[in-house]
């Protein structure tokens, strides 16, 4: 199944493309060895996670495990991610090509919150 860039605009014009819509939530965090950083920001094609940047070295791949609190359970995502962008309190993590298991994860969490944020439009 081929992907297409979603494209957006910002204010001025210039037009983004990202091969997958990033999602915010609050109940996720990310785990490289032994350090949990908090994920401000992620997608099926990688993360942006808070917390110092020091530790992590542009171009190197590391093992990142996303973990997310869903409606009924917590699943963790475990994949290899590159540091494409890092800076200050910020740290940009592309994930390797994804494995099976990892999209069909990904797609349970989407599903989940797709599910909540609907449940909540109703109340």
């Amino acid at each position: 199944m081929p992907q297409t860039a979603v494209k957006k605009q910002d204010g001025f014009g210039t037009v983004f493309r990202r091969m997958y819509e990033r999602r915010t939530t609050e109940m996720s965090v990310a785990q490289v060895g032994d350090m949990v950083y908090p994920v401000q920001n992620w997608s099926q094609g990688g993360a942006l996670l808070g917390g110092d940047s020091r530790f992590f070295s542009v171009d190197q791949v590391y093992d990142l495990t996303l973990r997310f609190k869903l409606s009924d359970r917590v699943v963790n995502v475990k994949h290899p991610a590159r540091v494409i962008r890092k800076g200050g309190d910020k740290t940009a993590l592309q994930f390797l090509p994804l494995t099976t298991e990892a999209r069909h994860i990904f797609s349970q969490v989407i599903d989940d919150m797709v599910a909540n944020n609907f449940a909540q439009s109703q109340v």
